[in-house]
């Protein structure tokens, strides 16, 4: 988002639904916060997101102009000045669980402080590698080893110790349409840690940037080099033409449709079980458990997102063209080294296309929900089979078998039977290169489908895919997958005689008005690691007596923050835990209860 920490930044997330997310994180390998304040520590929201779907995601450590030189001169003005902020910085990541650097230098170093900055970046690789080999350093190509600002837009030897100290480079965008190949043939072994950097903004990019992204992104994969996409949020930022009526989310997919046909990758975000997603967001106009609605309040807040699906869309062989993302080589970054095949006149398709497939469309809706703030939305008609992409795994087949749930509302007409939705689990074995499909289908109807495949040797679950099937004639379909889990088969389900102990309140802080009692505090309380979310309600009595509960929001870990919240005079807080058991969110007993008589509070206070 232009200027970063906006309503991203808050703990607790905030109330505007419609605020910019990310759920195209099966499309990436690293995910960088960026700002223009100096030390960028990417917000919990963004940390607990990409790390559930096994994206290392880096903050940034920026210096800019006048200020940032005299930055600069503090922390790499001795080699043990050096030293000390590579130990800071390794310091802040370990504290706030994120994975790592952008290194990103946007002033003159002086030429005396150069070798001081390169044993910067090698005690920092060093330091964060030990902890983690995941964990990155990353040198964006600004400042050179002459101490000049002059963007290099190229891989040569005014940059090259910078990458030798670094675990990665990422070069500056205005690169030109010959420079791929160029940085390939110097990089060579490491030609995978090279990100030719691509703005989405479009300044100074080859190809474009915006809807045409894939031009770029197309001759980085060519060449075997990954790739780094600069201001993401572009469809939520960017002022559109006069006539757009499409919505951020919908500009959203078609740049990212547009991507995925240039640079066809999609990374295995779940390797073990249990498997569970709402496919929420992390964001919604109400907050929904089960198919109850319990607050009709928006709220955003990318900790509670759940593993998002690709939705690929495409019609299955011998029922039409097909348009499938395709595949690739090991990853790097937003996809891989290897040289794809699939070229910009697809991407160009994809975009014509408008995220539509002869009249089938498939998206995230707000505007119902089972669990959490969206479900998944497949409308249009069927006259074919098709098949929509939803996650890839690399799950290995337990010996007791799968069950497999998951929650679908449907509606449709047609003169011969409606569409019947199929979940498609792909299993190949570790030694075989072929893929079987195995299909279980679900009921139509609101409710779920659980079913237990037979054990099978050495077998990983590698995508899980929803099939259309068409009726006798093709349907006008609607069907709403709002929940999906993958457990072992057998798996026993008992929550923890007492979920949540401890309750207790903190920076308490209390003022009377005429309207009545306004509340801030702390509430933090102890629980198990298998509760998944809790629920924070309060509760008082109204001036006719009575008793009145609201909730006040959701807490992803053990506290939460009331602000400014009016209450009576008597008011209890009441802590509900959602537990995961076997990968099932299911709301449990064990709630923990606090109360107290603000009143006599007020008084103790003077």
């Amino acid at each position: 988002m232009r200027g970063g920490y906006l309503t991203d930044r808050f703990v607790q997330g905030g109330c505007d639904p419609d605020f910019y997310y990310f759920r195209h994180w099966h499309a990436i390998d690293l995910f960088v916060y960026f700002s223009h304040h100096m030390v960028t520590i990417p917000p919990v929201g963004w940390i607990n997101a990409g790390h559930r779907h096994g994206v290392p995601v880096l903050g940034t450590l920026i210096t800019e102009w006048e200020q940032g030189a005299v930055y600069c001169d503090r922390m790499f003005g001795s080699k043990e000045a050096a030293e000390r902020s590579a130990a800071h910085l390794a310091a802040v990541c370990q504290a706030y669980g994120f994975d790592g650097w952008v290194i990103n230098i946007e002033n003159k170093l002086k030429p005396d402080h150069v070798p001081n900055m390169l044993h910067f970046l090698r005690v920092l690789s060093t330091i964060l590698q030990n902890l983690s080999h995941a964990m990155e350093v990353v040198w964006y190509d600004a400042v050179t080893v002459e101490g000049e600002l002059k963007w290099q837009d190229t891989l040569n030897h005014l940059n090259r110790p910078f990458f030798e100290a670094s675990t990665a480079l990422w070069i500056n965008y205005a690169w030109k349409e010959g420079t791929p190949a160029v940085v390939a043939a110097r990089a060579g072994d490491r030609r995978c840690d090279v990100f030719m950097g691509v703005d989405v903004f479009g300044r100074g990019t080859y190809g474009g940037g915006g809807y045409s992204c894939d031009v770029a992104l197309q001759a980085a994969r060519n060449a075997g080099l990954s790739a780094a996409l600069f201001a993401i949020a572009w469809p939520f930022d960017a002022e559109h033409p006069p006539g757009d009526t499409l919505s951020w989310q919908q500009r959203d997919e078609v740049l990212w449709r547009s991507i995925a046909a240039a640079w066809p990758c999609s990374r295995p975000i779940c390797s073990e079980l249990p498997l569970y997603t709402d496919f929420c967001v992390g964001a919604g106009r109400s907050t929904c458990l089960k198919g109850s609605t319990l607050h009709h309040c928006g709220w955003y807040n990318l900790s509670r997102q759940g593993l998002q699906p690709s939705l690929t869309l495409s019609t299955l062989s011998g029922s039409g063209s097909s348009s499938g993302s395709g595949s690739s080589g090991p990853n790097r970054c937003a996809g891989s080294s290897a040289v794809g095949s699939t070229g910009v006149a697809d991407a160009a398709a994809v975009r014509r296309s408008n995220g539509t497939q002869q009249g089938l469309q498939v998206a995230m809706t707000q505007d119902a929900a089972y669990s959490g703030g969206n479900c998944l939305h497949i409308s249009g008609s069927v006259h074919a089979c098709h098949k929509v992409s939803l996650l890839r795994t690399c799950i290995p087949f337990p010996a007791a078998g799968l069950e497999v749930g998951w929650v679908t509302a449907t509606s449709s007409s047609s003169n011969g039977g409606g569409a019947l939705p199929v979940l498609a689990l792909t299993l190949a074995a570790a030694t075989e290169a072929d893929a079987t499909e195995h299909g279980t289908s679900a009921a139509q109807e609101a409710g779920h489908s659980s079913v237990e495949a037979g054990p099978v040797e050495d077998l990983s679950v590698l995508s899980v895919d929803l099939i259309l099937v068409p009726g006798q004639d093709s349907a006008e379909a609607s069907l709403y997958l709002g929940e999906l889990w993958f457990v072992e088969a057998g798996g026993c389900r008992v929550a923890p005689s007492k979920c949540v102990s401890g309750l207790a309140c903190s920076q308490l802080q209390l003022s009377k008005t005429q309207a009545g009692i306004l509340l801030s505090a702390v509430l933090h309380w102890d629980m198990p690691a298998t509760v998944h979310l809790c629920h924070v309600y309060i509760s008082h009595t109204d001036s006719s007596g009575s008793q009145l509960q609201k909730m006040l929001g959701v807490a992803v870990g053990s506290s939460f923050c009331v602000h400014a919240h009016q209450v009576a005079a008597a008011a209890s807080f009441t802590v509900v835990p959602l537990l995961k058991s076997d990968g099932v969110v299911e709301r449990w007993d064990g709630a923990a209860t606090l109360e107290f008589n603000l009143l006599d509070v007020l008084k103790a206070m003077g």
